[in-house]
């Protein structure tokens, strides 16, 4: 998201923490100020290497299935932010 000065970059920086985007910041240039949103929802695990896989299919299935939740977590706090505007 974009903002033209700092106080605005700030107070959407507020109400984005307060939806659930924790690690949320600024970045300001000259002309504005990007406020960057993201959630804590977040998974990172390695499933292949080198073009191979280095888990069983099943554990792919499980990883979807907890990506899928916490990317519905996302849109529900988007949904506030969003209210809030």
């Amino acid at each position: 998201m974009v903002a033209r000065d700092e106080k605005h970059a700030n107070e959407l920086l507020i109400m984005a923490r307060g939806c659930g985007f924790k690690h949320s910041g600024l970045l300001g240039t000259n002309k504005r100020y990007i406020v960057e949103l993201f959630d804590d929802e977040r998974i990172d695990v390695p499933v292949a290497v080198g073009g191979r896989l280095i888990v069983e299919e099943k554990f792919i299935k499980f990883l979807i299935e907890k990506a899928n939740k916490k990317l519905g977590k996302t849109r529900t706090h988007m949904e506030q932010l969003r209210k809030k505007f």
